[in-house]
């Protein structure tokens, strides 16, 4: 596959090789406790050069999940959180 993150362009296209299939990570989504339902929109890499043909097409992921974390001493039993 040949280097088509060359930094002399102006626009990027991020390929990479995964399990043998070419993709093309097109943006990223950031979400909170749970993963982006199928069709979310995605904000899309501010260089990004035109999909190309061939690749599937992902996106970077974020999830915010926020568990809160609880101590119990056994011997008092006060909680801390």
């Amino acid at each position: 596959m040949p280097d088509r993150n060359d930094t002399r362009t102006p626009r990027r296209d991020y390929r990479a090789l995964i399990d043998g299939r070419e993709v093309q990570v097109v943006g990223h989504v950031h979400t909170s406790r749970h993963h982006p339902d199928r069709g979310a929109a995605i904000t899309p890499f501010e260089d990004l050069a035109e999909p190309g043909t061939g690749a599937h097409l992902f996106a970077l992921v974020s999830v915010r999940c926020a568990t809160d974390d609880t101590t119990v001493d056994l011997d008092t039993g006060v909680s801390h959180s």
